[in-house]
């Protein structure tokens, strides 16, 4: 799924199907932007390093310019983030969220 710039016909932005496993909330740090469960899940599916992946409540950013902040698209798991960090036992998750262009492009690359 795909957002389209009107004047470009490209997209301005991708959808990607981000899945938490057991092993990134096992792995996961409470209170850590670039190493809680959904950025491990998040760099796991980029290839992208801690450093270039920061989670909050509400956004996600992704790569190092810090002009590339995305709100989550699925309010679920504002409130999922909120549970781990109040050590509330949370159980694997799979969302989608917005990501740019380059993303999105390093994504397929890792799955061909």
């Amino acid at each position: 799924m795909e957002r389209i710039i009107p004047e470009t016909k490209k997209p301005a932005y991708f959808f990607a199907l981000i899945e938490v496993t057991e092993e990134d909330i096992k792995n996961g740090k409470r209170f850590d932007i670039s190493r809680c469960p959904v950025a491990l899940a998040i760099q796991r599916i980029t290839g992208l390093d801690p450093d270039q992946i920061s989670v909050g409540v509400s956004y996600c950013k992704i790569g190092n310019t810090g002009k590339t902040i995305f709100p989550f698209t699925d309010p679920i798991i504002l409130h999922w983030i909120e549970r781990f960090d109040k050590l509330i036992p949370v159980q694997p998750i799979k969302f989608n969220q917005a990501i740019p262009e380059w993303i999105y492009n390093r994504i397929i690359a890792k799955q061909k």
